[in-house]
């Protein structure tokens, strides 16, 4: 799953989006149905450019609910942003840096 990061101004808007986009599709795939250990991993990507400081941001934190609140077995998270700092002045393209992937088990 991926999630556009351009728009959510501040670390709390970010994590309402990571939560309510993993729980919209755990009903649009109705996993509160499975059993606990049919449940799915899931990968979700944050792109786009991180419009605060990526230190304010914890994605531990973040992880664990969505566990939590969309019936995942394990929910991991790809920091594929770039920080305004990270904008080419050629192009005025983001430079992602390297993933950062984490992830939370339920």
């Amino acid at each position: 799953l991926r999630l556009q990061v351009d728009h959510l101004a501040t670390p709390d808007a970010l994590m309402a989006a990571c939560e309510a986009h993993l729980r919209d599709e755990a009903k649009r795939r109705k996993l509160d149905r499975l059993d606990t250990q049919e449940r799915p991993v899931v990968e979700l990507q944050l792109i786009g450019v991180l419009p605060f400081d990526r230190k304010a941001l914890d994605m531990a934190a973040s992880q664990s609910y969505a566990v939590q609140a969309s019936q995942l077995a394990l929910a991991a998270t790809a920091d594929c942003t770039a920080s305004p700092s990270r904008i080419s002045q050629a192009s005025g393209k983001a430079v992602p840096p390297a993933a950062e992937i984490s992830s939370a088990a339920a």
